[in-house]
């Protein structure tokens, strides 16, 4: 999906901002994550860490609970990495 390119939240509050709206279909899943999650892996461009989620995201069990789904794709991106950046993921599936 793609949205419009906005400042991220808090840089400058006077900036208008670009709404969006859609709807999940049953079994989808939305994937938000900070920017520190990219920088965890500064030897790959960012593109090759948001394909490599999104294969990730792909292969999880939508059985098992969110909290647990983003564990695993916390693990697989950034492993045991000591953090130099905050790190914030919010995953959203839509079971029915």
């Amino acid at each position: 999906m793609e949205v419009p390119r906005n400042l991220a939240l808090g840089i400058d509050v006077d900036v208008p901002r670009t709404s969006v709206e859609f709807r999940l279909a049953p079994g989808s899943a939305l994937c938000l994550f900070t920017d520190g999650l990219l920088e965890m892996r500064r030897d790959q461009d960012p593109g090759s860490v948001v394909g490599m989620l999104a294969s990730r995201l792909a292969d999880l069990d939508p059985a098992e609970s969110a909290d647990l789904q983003c564990s695993r794709l916390l693990a697989d991106t950034i492993g045991v990495q000591a953090n130099l950046d905050d790190i914030a993921l919010l995953l959203i599936r839509r079971t029915a």
